[in-house]
Protein backbone atom coordinates (compact mmCIF):
# COMPACT_ATOMS: atom_id res chain seq x y z
CA UNK A 1 0.00 0.00 0.00
CA UNK A 2 2.85 2.84 0.80
CA UNK A 3 4.12 2.19 -3.08
CA UNK A 4 0.40 3.09 -4.29
CA UNK A 5 0.57 6.29 -1.94
CA UNK A 6 3.74 7.01 -3.23
CA UNK A 7 2.76 6.83 -6.91
CA UNK A 8 -0.24 8.97 -6.01
CA UNK A 9 2.02 11.72 -4.32
CA UNK A 10 4.75 11.82 -7.37
CA UNK A 11 1.54 11.67 -10.17
CA UNK A 12 -0.15 14.54 -7.73
CA UNK A 13 3.32 16.72 -7.88
CA UNK A 14 3.47 16.60 -11.58
CA UNK A 15 -0.01 17.28 -12.40
CA UNK A 16 0.49 20.48 -9.93
CA UNK A 17 3.59 21.31 -11.85
CA UNK A 18 2.43 20.67 -15.30
CA UNK A 19 -0.35 22.80 -14.40
CA UNK A 20 1.83 25.92 -13.17
CA UNK A 21 3.74 25.47 -16.21
CA UNK A 22 0.53 25.57 -18.48
CA UNK A 23 -0.29 28.56 -16.79
CA UNK A 24 2.51 30.54 -17.10
CA UNK A 25 2.48 29.70 -20.32
CA UNK A 26 -0.66 31.37 -20.54
CA UNK A 27 -0.10 34.03 -18.58
CA UNK A 28 3.02 34.79 -21.19
CA UNK A 29 0.83 34.33 -24.31
CA UNK A 30 -1.68 37.01 -22.44
CA UNK A 31 0.79 39.35 -22.14
CA UNK A 32 2.21 39.15 -25.77
CA UNK A 33 -1.17 39.78 -26.90
CA UNK A 34 -1.37 42.40 -24.66
CA UNK A 35 2.01 44.03 -25.77
CA UNK A 36 0.81 43.93 -29.04
CA UNK A 37 -2.42 45.41 -28.50
CA UNK A 38 -1.46 48.38 -26.67
CA UNK A 39 1.50 48.83 -30.00
CA UNK A 40 -1.12 48.58 -32.44
CA UNK A 41 -3.32 51.61 -30.00
CA UNK A 42 0.25 53.74 -30.24
CA UNK A 43 0.45 52.92 -34.15
CA UNK A 44 -2.88 53.59 -35.08
CA UNK A 45 -3.03 56.96 -33.04
CA UNK A 46 0.36 58.46 -35.17
CA UNK A 47 -1.66 56.45 -38.61
CA UNK A 48 -4.66 58.69 -36.92
CA UNK A 49 -3.01 61.94 -36.60
CA UNK A 50 -1.52 61.61 -40.23
CA UNK A 51 -5.08 60.62 -42.37
CA UNK A 52 -6.12 63.50 -40.39
CA UNK A 53 -3.45 66.09 -40.85
CA UNK A 54 -4.03 65.46 -44.79
CA UNK A 55 -7.56 65.22 -44.60
CA UNK A 56 -7.42 69.08 -43.54
CA UNK A 57 -4.80 69.94 -45.91
CA UNK A 58 -7.28 69.02 -48.73
CA UNK A 59 -10.08 69.52 -47.30
CA UNK A 60 -9.15 73.50 -46.79
CA UNK A 61 -6.22 73.83 -48.92
CA UNK A 62 -3.81 74.99 -46.54
CA UNK A 63 -1.75 74.22 -43.62
CA UNK A 64 -1.32 76.49 -40.57
CA UNK A 65 1.19 76.40 -38.10
CA UNK A 66 -0.42 74.94 -35.21
CA UNK A 67 -1.60 72.36 -37.03
CA UNK A 68 1.83 71.20 -38.83
CA UNK A 69 3.23 71.44 -34.99
CA UNK A 70 -0.01 69.16 -33.66
CA UNK A 71 0.93 66.84 -36.26
CA UNK A 72 4.83 66.96 -35.67
CA UNK A 73 3.75 66.35 -31.78
CA UNK A 74 1.20 63.49 -32.19
CA UNK A 75 3.68 61.54 -34.72
CA UNK A 76 7.11 62.24 -32.65
CA UNK A 77 7.21 58.61 -31.50
CA UNK A 78 6.97 57.12 -34.90
CA UNK A 79 10.54 56.59 -34.96
CA UNK A 80 10.29 53.98 -32.01
CA UNK A 81 7.01 52.30 -33.31
CA UNK A 82 7.55 52.04 -36.93
CA UNK A 83 10.61 51.55 -39.41
CA UNK A 84 12.51 54.09 -40.75
CA UNK A 85 10.32 53.82 -43.84
CA UNK A 86 7.49 55.35 -41.71
CA UNK A 87 9.29 58.11 -39.93
CA UNK A 88 11.33 59.23 -42.81
CA UNK A 89 7.39 59.76 -44.28
CA UNK A 90 6.09 61.36 -42.05
CA UNK A 91 8.90 64.12 -41.77
CA UNK A 92 9.09 64.39 -45.66
CA UNK A 93 5.20 64.79 -45.50
CA UNK A 94 5.70 67.64 -42.23
CA UNK A 95 8.50 69.79 -44.72
CA UNK A 96 6.08 69.18 -47.51
CA UNK A 97 3.58 71.24 -45.23
CA UNK A 98 5.30 73.87 -44.13
CA UNK A 99 6.24 74.47 -47.65
CA UNK A 100 2.71 74.42 -48.85
CA UNK A 101 2.59 76.95 -46.70
CA UNK A 102 4.47 79.31 -48.57
CA UNK A 103 3.14 78.00 -51.82
CA UNK A 104 -0.06 79.51 -49.99
CA UNK A 105 1.55 82.84 -49.26
CA UNK A 106 2.74 82.95 -53.00
CA UNK A 107 -0.61 81.48 -54.65
CA UNK A 108 0.04 83.78 -57.95
CA UNK A 109 4.04 83.38 -58.71
CA UNK A 110 4.31 79.24 -58.31
CA UNK A 111 0.15 77.98 -58.94
CA UNK A 112 1.63 74.71 -60.74
CA UNK A 113 4.09 74.02 -58.04
CA UNK A 114 1.18 74.75 -54.93
CA UNK A 115 -0.90 72.00 -57.25
CA UNK A 116 1.72 70.08 -58.08
CA UNK A 117 2.33 69.84 -53.77
CA UNK A 118 -1.57 69.26 -53.38
CA UNK A 119 -1.69 66.67 -55.86
CA UNK A 120 0.42 65.10 -53.84
CA UNK A 121 -1.24 65.58 -50.96
CA UNK A 122 -4.14 63.67 -52.21
CA UNK A 123 -1.66 61.12 -53.22
CA UNK A 124 -0.27 60.38 -49.42
CA UNK A 125 -3.91 60.19 -48.49
CA UNK A 126 -4.99 57.51 -51.24
CA UNK A 127 -1.75 55.09 -50.33
CA UNK A 128 -1.62 56.02 -46.83
CA UNK A 129 -3.42 52.56 -45.72
CA UNK A 130 -0.92 51.10 -47.86
CA UNK A 131 1.95 52.40 -46.37
CA UNK A 132 0.91 51.36 -42.88
CA UNK A 133 -1.02 48.03 -43.60
CA UNK A 134 2.29 46.05 -42.46
CA UNK A 135 2.20 47.64 -39.37
CA UNK A 136 -1.63 47.93 -38.39
CA UNK A 137 -2.84 44.08 -38.87
CA UNK A 138 -3.99 42.43 -36.01
CA UNK A 139 -4.27 38.34 -36.74
CA UNK A 140 -6.06 36.56 -35.15
CA UNK A 141 -5.30 32.83 -34.02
Amino acid sequence: MPDVLEIIKTVGIWSIAAIGARIAWQQKEIAAEKLKLEKFDRRFKVFDATRSFLAHILRTGNVHTDQERDFWIATSDAIFLFDAEIDEFLEDLRLRAINFQSLNREQTKFPDKRREAFKQFENDLKTLPDKFAKYLKLLVH
